[in-house]
């Protein structure tokens, strides 16, 4: 009988997991100011690109890391296409191809982006990168990409670029300089500071009713299903344990919390209504394993 207790609760969050990854709600959209910043850091990284020697070779942007929604990388082929040294392949092409080639967003990482198998990718060259940073503050907004551009060795032509026409190029080519090697670093950066604070999507995440009822049900509810094993921990008459637990719910709400809220906090705002909730979490988990430890004595 106390095995099949313990096996509920076990198996109803197994259940409310496989659910949660079911009807979980995607990425926030980025917030006006943000696409902004994206638009300006996305056009400088493709005016850093160096200007091929010969022709407008082709060029695969491969999803960069840290862009959930890939509002950046869709940025990125935007600016890259305008500015018309490379031939930018669709993304509807690539996609398959990355699918085939077993590549997902875990393993398209800026670490290691020279050890990528890019044989089946039909692109003389291939971009890997991530958004080191993307945030718009009360004090400042700030954007942040690093990338390496990777000749493709498996499709025709040389990975021959020339400085001399291509403002600004990376920070470390001599001006004048012909780069014959199989890689380039490329970085860019934007910096805004004193700028009103944009509307953070982050913040925007608490009106949205389908978040919040779903932290206030993951508040209510952990504790309630987990009671069985709530009333063993009580039994055994441990302040240690009693602590765990009380600990233990309340991170499991602050987890919650966090993928309402589905984006970094990054104002004192959204600094205090983290605390009030893990406040108000604890709080009720206090009150929980109070009552629970009355009834069982």
């Amino acid at each position: 009988m106390g095995r099949s207790r313990l096996m509920l609760p076990v198996l109803g969050l197994a259940v409310a997991a496989q659910g949660w990854l079911l009807v979980r709600p995607g990425p926030l959209p980025l917030d006006d100011r943000r696409l902004e910043l994206t638009d300006e850091v996305a056009r400088k990284l493709a005016e850093s690109l160096p200007t091929p020697a010969a022709g407008r070779p082709t060029l695969a942007v491969l999803p960069l890391e840290r862009d959930p929604t890939g509002a950046v990388t869709d940025a990125v082929r935007r600016a890259i296409d305008r500015v018309d040294r490379y031939t930018v392949l669709p993304p509807s092409l690539l996609e398959r191809v990355v699918t085939e080639c077993g590549l997902t967003r875990n393993t398209i990482r800026l670490d290691g982006a020279e050890e990528l198998d890019l044989a089946r990718i039909p692109a003389e060259f291939a971009l890997v990168g991530h958004v080191q940073s993307l945030s718009a503050r009360s004090d400042s907004d700030e954007a942040v990409l690093e990338g390496v551009l990777i000749h493709n060795a498996s499709s025709p032509g040389e990975a021959v670029y020339d400085h001399r026409v291509s403002p600004p190029g990376p920070p470390w080519a001599q001006e004048g300089s012909v780069v014959q090697e199989g890689s380039v670093r490329l970085r860019a950066e934007v910096v805004h500071d004193h700028r009103p604070a944009a509307k953070l999507a982050g913040m925007a995440a608490w009106y949205q009713p389908s978040r919040l009822l779903f932290w206030l049900l993951l508040m209510l509810g952990l504790p309630l299903a987990a009671i069985p094993l709530i009333q063993r921990g009580l039994d055994r008459q441990s302040n240690a344990v009693n602590l765990l637990m009380l600990l233990g719910l309340t991170a499991a709400a602050g987890l919650g919390v966090w993928a309402a809220i589905g984006t970094p906090i990054e104002t004192g705002l959204g600094a205090a209504l983290l605390v009030l909730t893990l406040v108000l979490a604890l709080g009720y988990n206090w009150w929980l394993l109070s009552k629970l430890e009355e009834l069982r004595t």
